[in-house]
């Protein structure tokens, strides 16, 4: 049995390797590993967009996920048009580059 969204009520999409082929067709699916290949650390970045089945029907599911050891957190295009869901990610990723910014050029010199 699928884990069920706390928001939505929808089935999740599974991540056992186990899923099956025919579950889900990508139009894109990329997965970005956040840390140095040497790292303890296992970040990453997944970017999914595409056709789910869930149960007996087919959704658009799209998706952003940013993962660093054992958290995750998820942006999930739910009730919001496509615009809409892209308007926020362009709005989190001027964040992250001000916060690099600021990181980049903090007074102190440290790089900790």
């Amino acid at each position: 049995m699928r884990n069920m969204c706390h928001k939505c009520g929808k089935p999740e999409m599974s991540n056992d390797i186990e899923q099956r082929k025919e579950d889900f067709e990508a139009m894109y699916n990329k997965r970005t590993w956040l840390n140095k290949i040497d790292s303890p650390s296992l970040g990453n970045v997944v970017a999914f967009d595409g056709e789910v089945r869930y149960s007996d029907e087919i959704e658009r599911t799209t998706f952003l996920a940013i993962s660093d050891c054992s958290k995750t957190i998820k942006l999930i295009k739910n009730t919001e048009n496509i615009e809409d869901f892209i308007d926020k990610m362009k709005l989190l990723k001027q964040e992250i580059e001000l916060f690099i910014n600021h990181l980049e050029n903090k007074s102190d010199g440290t790089k900790n």
